[in-house]
């Protein structure tokens, strides 16, 4: 197993073709640490399906993690929930949103509460008013529920407050901080050094218990004349804060400071042209950015055929048995990738029966296959064909690499495209060796009155086909066929 992944990476374009899609020093760290897996796997002698099967039980139990390409000692900005952040200890830490409203919608709205030591309390329907009115134990409930949510809602604080070592950054947007400190004020008594009890359980935020608090800090004199409070009330604090409040451009100075504004530095030319510079880039292959690096076959063949016929399908429900043609399409080919062909030669119906007793098939599936069509391939030169060789392949997936050049996508210039490629990936229907060469066959449901305009419509598609049979399996195409179950009859590409 370990050998296997170690031949993925080191001799394909896998860790390539990650380095060019998003997130790409996440990717590729993510397939090395399943490298690891892999020979941690391999040593106990495990199989491949033991892999899969182990690789499939550690996401279903969250124990398969990600890399982290960040590591812990990097000096980046770190976005966490306070939840997160428990046990954590930065250098600066900003505490944002801290006036966001306590979420006491349930308990406001609930008509039956439950409490594990309370118990049960209903609101009381009111038949001739159509409204509900309040009992005494939901009331109590109410307000044990409240407490119970401040009392954690405090606890949190505490923790977020206490994960900084140099410097907190509190943030409190009010609309109108003014009559927010007015309203807190009027809570406060002045021959106590606590806030009531009741003021902390009527907060709604972990602003109004900070504001509160602030109000009778030294430094926050900005903040008792918004909120009309004389100097008296005025605490003790061992620590130094700074406040500033936007709206009113006011701003306390720690201790030692300048009370003047600084004067605006003079400016730097030579920033400001870096700066310029850095803006106003632009990347000298810029149209290259609008071809995609990893194509489908079908986007790149089939989209004028597409752009004809985008609006000449009919709904389902106006069709026979509401299955419309890509579902029997669909349909067909889901019963060409999976029948046994020698017993579809001689007993459709059981093969048909057999897929769908084990879930190869659908009900659906079955219905809305044809199997007149399906019978005359059968009984053609092209299954016996099949099935003397020894070697089929269905449902072949590929992937290929082409020079963007090739595509000759208008959007994009040509010395744009020069030394670069497109990944190409595609899915063959069936391809069988015969007298040493390979025979390519792809099928179509089609219904089209003449052979040619299958020829037209996929011709570019089979080339794909045959390059990346060529390419994949070092063997020439000898023939590529379109076989046409509409019109049962088959044409060279």
């Amino acid at each position: 197993i370990g050998d296997l992944t170690r031949w993925l990476l080191e001799d394909t374009a896998l860790l390539a073709i990650a380095g060019a899609m998003p997130q790409p020093a996440r990717r590729r760290a993510n397939l090395h640490k399943l490298t690891d897996y892999a020979l941690t796997f391999g040593a106990r002698q495990g199989t491949l399906s033991g892999f899969l099967r182990y690789m499939a039980r550690a996401e279903a139990d969250e124990t398969l993690l990600a890399v982290n390409t960040v590591s812990e000692t990097a000096n980046v900005v770190r976005v966490m929930s306070i939840h997160k952040a428990k046990g954590l200890e930065f250098p600066v830490c900003i505490l944002a949103q801290c006036a966001k409203k306590f979420n006491l919608m349930d308990i406001r709205q609930d008509p039956l509460l439950l409490h594990a030591q309370t118990g049960l309390g209903l609101q009381r329907p009111e038949e001739e008013t159509r409204s509900r009115l309040q009992t005494l134990p939901h009331a109590a409930l109410q307000t044990e529920i409240r407490r119970g949510t401040l009392s954690e809602e405090l606890r949190l604080l505490y923790v977020a407050m206490t994960r900084a070592k140099e410097r907190l950054v509190l943030l409190c947007g009010e609309k109108n901080p003014g009559r927010r400190l007015q309203s807190l004020a009027a809570g406060l008594t002045f021959g106590s050094e606590r806030l009531e009890p009741a003021q902390v359980r009527g907060a709604g935020s972990f602003a109004d218990w900070l504001l509160s608090a602030f109000l009778r800090h030294p430094d926050a004199h900005i903040l008792r004349e918004a909120a009309g409070l004389p100097e008296d009330i005025v605490l003790h604090a061992k620590e130094h804060m700074r406040f500033y409040m936007p709206n009113s451009g006011l701003e306390t100075q720690l201790p030692g400071q300048s009370q003047e504004k600084n004067a605006a530095p003079e400016p730097d030319d030579d920033l400001l042209a870096f700066v310029r510079e850095r803006l106003e880039y632009r990347y000298p292959r810029e149209t290259l950015s609008r071809l995609a690096a990893k194509r489908a076959v079908s986007e790149l063949t089939e989209k004028a055929s597409r752009d004809a016929f985008a609006f000449t399908s009919r709904p389902a429900f106006i069709r026979a048995g509401g299955i419309t043609a890509a579902q029997r399409g669909t349909a067909m080919h889901a019963f060409m990738q999976y029948a046994d062909y020698r017993n579809a030669a001689r007993d459709l119906d059981g093969e048909i029966a057999r897929l769908c007793g084990q879930g190869y098939l659908t009900q659906k599936d079955a219905a809305a296959l044809e199997k007149d069509k399906l019978a005359r391939f059968f009984a053609g030169p092209f299954a016996a064909r099949m099935l003397a060789s020894g070697n089929i392949m269905r449902e072949k997936k590929f992937t290929l690499r082409i020079p963007a050049a090739e595509l000759g996508d208008p959007l994009v210039k040509p010395e744009d495209a020069e030394g670069e490629y497109v990944v190409v990936q595609g899915i063959i229907d069936c391809a069988f060796e015969e007298d040493g060469a390979l025979v390519l066959l792809d099928y179509k449901t089609d219904r089209v009155e003449e052979l040619a305009v299958l020829r037209e419509r996929y011709g570019g598609q089979l080339a794909y086909y045959r390059r990346a049979m060529r390419e994949c399996f070092g063997m020439e195409v000898a023939e590529t066929l379109i076989y046409s179950f509409w019109l049962g009859d088959w044409v060279a590409i």
